[in-house]
């Protein structure tokens, strides 16, 4: 799947910043052998926390583009993704969005013209996702 995440962003700015998900790995190496000049906001050891919407802020502000996926596929609710899940469903409150592809949405003020998608970001909350969850592992406690 990650070798196919160059088609994506090949429709996106090649400047772009990505919230990807388990696919932030694949932006970093199309990055890295220059099909772009991407950055990302990445998940797990690169997620920045109580930082998340100050850095999108930030790049906005800077006129970067941020664009977030949210192909489930993505987002694992059995995981270390599960915690930030919840940051990711929250940008609907902070931001307005505008579709990019089937599944990515750029990342835009809350209330500009133009961007008025509804990219339906609680789809990917484990509480949606009964099919997924069936597969995690019960934690003991």
């Amino acid at each position: 799947m990650s070798k196919n995440y160059r088609y994506q962003l090949e429709k996106l700015p090649p400047d772009a910043v990505m919230i990807s998900g388990a696919q932030t790995i694949a932006v970093t190496y199309w990055k890295a052998i220059g099909l772009g000049r991407w950055e990302t906001i990445g998940t797990g050891g690169g997620w920045p926390g109580s930082q998340f919407v100050p850095w999108i802020e930030n790049y906005l502000a800077e006129g970067r583009r941020v664009f977030v996926d949210t192909d489930p596929r993505w987002w694992l609710p059995c995981g270390w993704q599960r915690d930030e899940i919840p940051a990711i469903v929250d940008l609907q409150r902070r931001f307005s969005f505008r579709r990019a592809t089937e599944t990515i949405y750029e990342i835009r003020p809350r209330g500009e013209s133009g961007a008025t998608d509804s990219p339906n970001l609680e789809k990917l909350l484990p509480a949606n996702r009964p099919e997924d969850t069936k597969k995690c592992p019960q934690i003991s406690g």
